[in-house]
């Protein structure tokens, strides 16, 4: 099992190859491998890609073989409850935010692999939602709905 900390390494990592820009060219390699994030050494990772403006069925079968790929889902026991944490930091609509077909193809594939609750929870914070030593401000709830 991946720990908090390695998954966000591993996505951050991720993320950087997908945006930096690199050099034209032959890659080399040129730093040793890293250690594996478990003991075991057996993480996996997958990524599906879809059109933008494709239709949600496209997008449901993208996260599905994403998913697959990824898991076997033999950590998941069947009745076992299930957080997922989208990302919500504003009111705007994918791609800002989760895609919500994304997130529903994801709850659907979860329950058919046997979860029994799915939850699904999020904390805006910084720009929208604010924390005061008393109170708060602003809503992740009202952000959800305005972004889909």
């Amino acid at each position: 099992m991946v720990s908090r900390r390695g998954f966000h390494k591993l996505t951050g990592a991720g993320i950087a190859a997908l945006t930096l820009p690199g050099k034209a060219g032959r890659a080399r390699a040129s730093a040793p491998t890293p250690a594996p994030l478990s003991p075991a050494g057996n993480e996996r990772v997958s990524l599906a890609a879809v059109p933008r403006g494709e239709a949600s069925g496209h997008v449901a079968s993208a996260v599905r073989r994403a998913a697959e790929d990824a898991t076997d889902f033999a950590w998941l026991s069947r009745g076992d409850s299930v957080l997922i944490k989208p990302v919500c930091n504003s009111g705007n609509t994918f791609p800002a935010t989760t895609d919500p077909a994304a997130l529903h193809a994801m709850i659907l594939l979860l329950k058919e692999k046997g979860a029994g609750r799915v939850l699904v929870g999020d904390m805006s914070g910084v720009q929208f939602v604010r924390f005061q030593k008393d109170s708060l401000t602003g809503s992740t709830r009202a952000l959800m709905k305005s972004a889909g």
